[in-house]
């Protein structure tokens, strides 16, 4: 039974077509075993320049090394910043040990791939079984019949798959490279960050390191500096004293030699004094009648009544005259009180006219200089009506800080460069810093004025705490106070009788002697403007004349005339006292100054005339003018 044409065309047509799928097939694994080639190739670069990496690590690791090393000896002397280093090096040497043995597994891992290429060397010889195979297919096809071509087909198979299984072993591995790879480049990226990481903290160690010894020795150089500062101003204080000791003997042999004329001055002076409380008594008696004049004159009614705006000028402009213009030469609150007291004098007057407005104006003219003309709103208080007395305080002190201080920013750079010296006292600090510090926050000025204190002073303001500018003024006060009484007494600065007693008292220990009688009178007694004035007229030693000789009319000496004769008798003032002149031979030399006494009908004429004339200053009758003898020292 013979075989169908058609039947064969097609079997030969089927053939023809699964050879040329084979054909594709196997053409496409070889484009797919020499892609994988190509992979494995660049894989093997890839551990090749791993590698290098790795012993440009190695080198970098020894560079490192040896930097630490460096450190080590240079940080000898800080054992605790060598702890640590040391600690720090030996991680580092762990994580490279770790480094290495990753590396030995790489190495590991890349001679078993080395092996397994070895042993996937077989598929050539697959490759080369399939070519041989297919050749005897296309035998089969040209005719020959000597083998049966499944089993070749069959084999073609098994050849295909073993290749495939070989190539997806390959694809895996070179999976597993690249994941080792990544790991190998990660921990060799987190070694460099570490050791980055230890170089920035031994530098910054270094430098913390510079840097403290570098503030040890400014700051004793700085405690020298103060060392020798307190040192020379030492020296200066007692030099200082030892100048004050010898001003004290100077003044010692004065009052000595004024202690020696006290017992004839003292009946002169009892004649003065009954004298003096005569015209006392009599000016008292007119000082209380003019004061219960003024009362009754306050008192009334009808006048109060009928006072005006007319009135009030005729009171206060006499004082407002009297008072100098501000032209910022005082200090704003100073000069606001004297305003003020003069404005109150017109309140018991009651005028209604007389109002805040008023009171204001009257402050208002008083200006003058930069602080002339004045506006009619407040730009330092949010423009308010300048209506009434504290808003004016409130622009003089503003207008005074910005004309004399400056604005806050200047006032706070003032403050900054001010300090309190040894020679300050707490008020001429006070005078000094205060214009600065009105109208700036408290809170904000209180550090730089803590700055300007030394420092036992600084602690005990810190521990007083002010509220304030004034309770900080009062502290600092009190605590300057405290710290005089080293000197023996309390007095200081407080008390003129307390120095005065301290000063002779100490003037006694010293240089011995009896008991002083100090008869100076106080320099802070008021003054009486109302005392009598004594004919004062000064005799001065005439010089000889070679062409005229003139001779005294009583004694017939030619040294002087009648008028200086020491035969004669005259008062001569001496510490506010008047005595009888005796002849002395060893200040018969020396230039004074006599008060001659005059007729008593002159005197008493001067007298009535100072009486006619009222004023409201205050009556003294023991103020008398200061006069001093002019004595030569021998």
């Amino acid at each position: 039974m013979g075989v169908e044409p058609a039947y064969l065309d097609q079997l030969n047509s089927n053939f023809d077509l699964g050879i040329k799928l084979v054909q594709k097939k196997i053409h496409k694994l070889k484009e797919e075993i020499k892609a994988c080639e190509r992979y494995i190739s660049h894989l093997e670069k890839n551990l090749q320049s791993c590698n290098e990496e790795v012993n440009h690590l190695k080198d970098k690791c020894k560079v490192i090394q040896g930097e630490l090393k460096k450190c080590q000896d240079h940080l000898e002397l800080k054992e605790e910043a060598l702890i640590v280093q040391d600690r720090r090096i030996i991680q580092l040497e762990d994580r490279i040990d770790k480094l290495k043995s990753c590396i030995q597994e790489l190495s590991k891992s890349n001679n078993n791939h080395s092996e397994e290429e070895q042993k996937n060397m077989a598929i050539p010889d697959i490759l080369i079984n399939i070519a041989t195979a297919l050749d005897r297919v296309e035998a089969y096809i040209d005719g020959d019949t000597s083998f049966n071509p499944k089993n070749t087909l069959n084999g073609i198979r098994i050849s295909l798959t073993t290749a495939r299984g070989l190539m997806q072993r390959h694809a895996q591995d070179a999976i597993n490279m690249q994941g080792l790879y990544r790991i190998a480049n990660d921990r060799i990226n987190g070694l460099r960050n570490d050791l980055t990481t230890t170089r920035n903290q031994c530098l910054r160690r270094a430098q913390l390191l510079t840097l403290a010894y570098n503030n040890e020795v400014n700051e004793r150089r700085r405690w020298w500096q103060i060392a020798q500062d307190r040192q020379t101003n030492g020296q200066r204080i007692a030099l200082r004293k030892q100048n004050r000791i010898n001003v004290l003997i100077g003044e010692k042999a004065i009052l000595q030699r004024i202690n020696q004329r006290r017992k004839a001055e003292a009946e002169l002076a009892e004649f003065n004094r009954a004298f003096v409380f005569n015209r006392y008594q009599k000016w008292k008696g007119r000082e209380l009648n003019s004061r219960q004049i003024i009362l009754n004159l306050q008192n009334n009614p009808l006048l109060a009544n009928m006072a005006n705006l007319v009135d009030v000028h005729k009171l206060i402009d006499p004082q407002l005259a009297s008072l100098p213009y501000y032209d910022g030469q005082e200090e704003p609150d100073s000069y606001y009180a004297k305003l003020r007291i003069i404005n109150e004098t017109a309140r018991p007057l009651a005028v209604a006219q007389f109002n805040l407005q008023a009171r204001t104006n009257k402050m208002i003219g008083k200006m003058t200089g930069r602080f002339h003309p004045v506006p009619a709103t407040n730009p330092y208080n949010a423009n308010n009506a300048i209506n009434n007395e504290p808003e004016f305080l409130n622009w003089l002190q503003g207008k005074y800080r910005e004309v004399m201080v400056g604005t806050n920013q200047d006032a706070m750079r003032a403050l900054m460069t001010e300090r309190f010296s040894t020679m300050d006292t707490a008020d001429t600090y006070e005078k000094r810093i205060k214009p600065y510090a009105q109208g700036l926050v408290y809170a904000d000025i209180l550090p730089y004025l803590y700055n300007h204190m030394p420092q036992y002073i600084e602690m005990r303001l810190r521990q007083a705490n002010p509220p304030n500018l004034g309770a900080f003024f009062t502290n600092l006060r009190g605590i300057c106070v405290r710290l005089a009484r080293d000197l023996g007494y309390t007095g200081i600065g407080t008390d003129d009788d307390t120095l005065e007693k301290f000063i002779y008292e100490d003037l006694t220990k010293r240089f011995g002697g009896g008991h002083i009688a100090h008869v100076r009178k106080s320099p802070f007694t008021p003054r009486n403007a109302y005392a009598t004035k004594k004919v004062v007229r000064k005799i001065v030693p005439s010089k000889a004349s070679s062409k005229l000789v003139r001779h005294c009319s009583v004694c017939g000496k030619a040294e002087h005339t009648k008028v200086n004769c020491p035969r004669l008798k005259r008062t001569k003032k001496v510490n506010y006292v008047y005595q009888d002149e005796e002849e002395d031979p060893e200040d018969s030399e020396d230039s004074e100054e006599y008060i001659l006494e005059d007729d008593l009908e002159e005197e008493i004429e001067d007298d009535n005339e100072n009486e006619d004339d009222i004023d409201d200053e205050s009556r003294n009758c023991y103020a008398l003018k200061k006069k001093w003898c002019e004595v030569e020292y021998l």
